[in-house]
C-alpha cells in the first residue's frame, strides 16, 4: 500500500467534552506594545486556535495584520499577514477549512482596497497576497469550503453597497452585488453551512416613515460552487433600527443570527433569532447599554455562543459573553480594557473559544478563553486495506467488480469520528470522491461496464468537523 497526503498534512482532532456556560480556560496567545484591534479567531479541523489581529504601531498609519495559532501548548509566534510593517491595514478575518486551508482578509482602507492572504496546506506555506477588490474597504469577513473555494464579503459605505467576490476552482468570479442598488446598504457578515450553501446578511436602510429612517437586516445565499444567489429576504422587521448584524450555522443547516437594537440614546439591546421560519421570532437576550460587534457561533449541538464588545465603540471595556448552551441565556464578562471588536468560534466536538484583547501599562495582549482547553488530537486512515475484482457478464455486456475492505485504526477515538470517504481515479486522472459512508461500514462493492479502464481506490477517515486523515491507497 502507499500513502499519499491528503492536502499534504496529517489533520488533527480537538478533544470533545460536554459543554459548560463558563469560559474559565484563559491562555495569552499574542502581546504588543501597543495597542490591537480585531482579533478574530476560527477553531481548525485539526484542533489548533488560528487568530488574527491588528497591531496598531502607529494609528491609522502603521496598523499590520498578525496572524498566530495556538495548539493547547504552545502559541506561534506572530506572523506578518500583511507585505509590510508599515501596511495602513485593519478589520481582519481569518477561516480554516476542513483541509487545513487557511485564509485571511484584511482592509486597507488608503487605498480602497480588500485583500486575502492563505496558507496552503499542501505547499506549507503562507501564498502570496492577492487583491480581492479595489473598491469597498468596510469589514470584509471570509468563509472557504472544504475544496478551497473562497467567498469573501464586504461593502462599501459610502455607496452604501453589499459585495460578495468568490473564488471558485482558483478562479475569481466578478464581484457580486448582494444588495439593492435603489436602498442604502451597509454591515453584515457570511457563513458556509455543511450541505455548501454560502449565507450572508446586511442591514438595508427603511425609509417608508420619512421621518424616521431605520436599518433592518436581510439575508441570501448561494450554492459554493455555484454562481447565482437567491432573492434577498427580511430576517425580522420587529423592534428598532437593527445594528452589526453577524451569522453563524451549526451542524442542522438552520442558520443563526444576532443583531443589536438602538435605541435614540444609542443604547444597543442584543438580539439573536433562528432562521428557521418566514419571520423568525426575536430573542432580547440583554438590557440596553452601549454595547457593539455582536459576533455569534453555533456549537455541535446547534446552540449559539455570542460575544459582544462592551462599551464605547472606538474603545471598549470588556467581552459580554452569551449562550444558551445549557437551555437559559446566561451571561460571563471579560474585563480589560480597549478591547475593540473580538470574534468567537465553534468546532465540530463541542468546544467554542472567544479571543479578545485587553492594554494595560506594558502594551497590550491578546487572549483566548474557551469552554474546554483547546487540546488537538491525532487521528488516522484506516488499516487492513484490501480489496479483488470480479469479471462478470457474457463477452458483449462484461462487468468488473471490485471489492474493498478495511478496517478501523485502532489509535482513533470513535467518539469523534464521522465515518469514511471512498475515492476512486480513472487512468492518469486524479482521485474523486466516489462515496461517503458511515464509521461503522467496513466494505463496499463497485461494479462498472467499461472494463478496460485504469481504476485506482484509496479512502481516509472523516472526523466529526469534516477533516480526512491522510488518504491510504488499496
Amino acid at each position: 500500500m502507499r500513502r499519499i497526503f491528503h492536502g499534504g498534512l496529517i489533520m488533527l482532532l480537538l478533544s470533545a467534552a460536554a459543554l459548560s456556560a463558563a469560559m474559565n480556560n484563559k491562555v495569552t496567545v499574542a502581546q504588543a506594545g501597543g495597542k490591537i484591534r480585531w482579533t478574530k479567531i476560527a477553531l481548525g479541523p485539526e484542533g489548533i486556535a488560528h487568530v488574527v489581529y491588528s497591531d496598531e504601531l502607529e494609528a491609522e498609519v502603521r496598523t499590520p495584520i498578525l496572524y498566530v495559532s495556538y495548539n493547547g501548548q504552545n502559541a506561534s509566534s506572530p506572523f506578518l499577514v500583511t507585505r509590510s510593517w508599515d501596511t495602513a491595514a485593519m478589520q481582519a478575518s481569518v477561516a480554516v477549512s476542513s483541509r487545513g486551508l487557511i485564509a485571511v482578509v484584511w482592509s486597507e482602507p488608503r487605498s480602497d482596497s480588500i485583500f486575502l492572504r492563505v496558507f496552503d496546506p499542501a505547499a506549507n506555506a503562507w501564498l502570496t497576497e492577492e487583491r480581492v477588490s479595489n473598491w469597498g474597504s468596510d469589514e470584509p469577513e471570509v468563509v472557504v469550503d472544504k475544496d478551497g473555494n473562497i467567498h469573501v464579503f464586504f461593502y462599501d459605505g459610502g455607496e452604501g453597497r453589499i459585495y460578495v467576490r468568490s473564488k471558485v476552482n482558483g478562479v475569481w468570479e466578478p464581484h457580486a452585488l448582494i444588495s439593492k442598488s435603489d436602498a442604502r446598504c451597509v454591515q453584515g457578515g457570511i457563513a458556509l453551512d455543511s450541505e455548501g450553501y454560502v449565507w450572508v446578511v446586511w442591514l438595508q436602510r427603511d425609509c417608508s416613515d420619512p421621518s424616521f429612517c431605520q436599518y433592518k437586516v436581510h439575508y441570501r445565499k448561494r450554492l459554493s460552487t455555484t454562481p447565482g444567489w437567491t432573492s434577498q429576504h427580511w430576517v425580522n422587521e420587529e423592534g428598532l433600527s437593527q445594528e452589526r448584524p453577524a451569522i453563524a450555522v451549526g451542524p442542522d443547516n438552520i442558520p443563526w443570527i444576532t443583531w443589536t437594537d438602538v435605541n435614540h440614546d444609542e443604547s444597543a439591546q442584543v438580539v439573536v433569532c433562528r432562521l428557521d421560519m418566514n419571520e423568525p421570532p426575536l430573542e432580547r437576550i440583554t438590557g440596553s447599554w452601549t454595547q457593539h460587534f455582536p459576533k455569534i457561533a453555533v456549537d455541535i449541538n446547534n446552540k449559539p455562543h455570542i460575544a459582544v464588545q462592551q462599551g464605547a465603540g472606538d474603545e471598549g471595556d470588556g467581552i459580554l459573553y452569551l449562550t444558551n448552551a445549557g437551555g437559559s441565556w446566561t451571561q460571563q464578562m471579560m474585563d480589560g480594557p480597549w478591547t475593540k471588536c473580538g470574534g468567537i468560534a465553534a468546532d465540530g466536538y463541542g468546544n467554542v473559544a472567544v479571543s479578545w484583547s485587553g492594554f494595560y501599562g506594558d502594551g497590550s495582549h491578546v487572549y483566548i478563553n474557551s469552554i474546554e482547553p483547546v487540546s488537538p488530537k491525532y487521528f488516522y486512515a484506516p488499516v487492513n486495506l484490501s480489496s479483488s475484482l470480479i469479471m462478470s457478464g457474457a463477452r458483449k455486456a462484461p462487468k468488473i467488480t471490485y471489492n474493498l475492505s478495511w478496517s478501523a485504526n485502532p489509535e482513533n477515538d470513535d467518539r469523534y469520528l464521522n465515518g469514511y470517504n471512498i475515492y476512486m481515479k480513472e487512468d492518469t486522472g486524479s482521485f474523486q470522491l466516489l462515496e461517503a459512508v458511515t464509521k461503522s461500514t467496513f466494505s463496499r462493492s463497485f461494479e462498472f461496464d467499461q472494463v478496460n479502464v485504469k481504476r485506482v481506490f484509496a479512502i481516509s477517515t472523516v472526523n466529526l468537523g469534516g477533516a480526512e486523515s491522510v488518504l491510504e491507497e488499496f
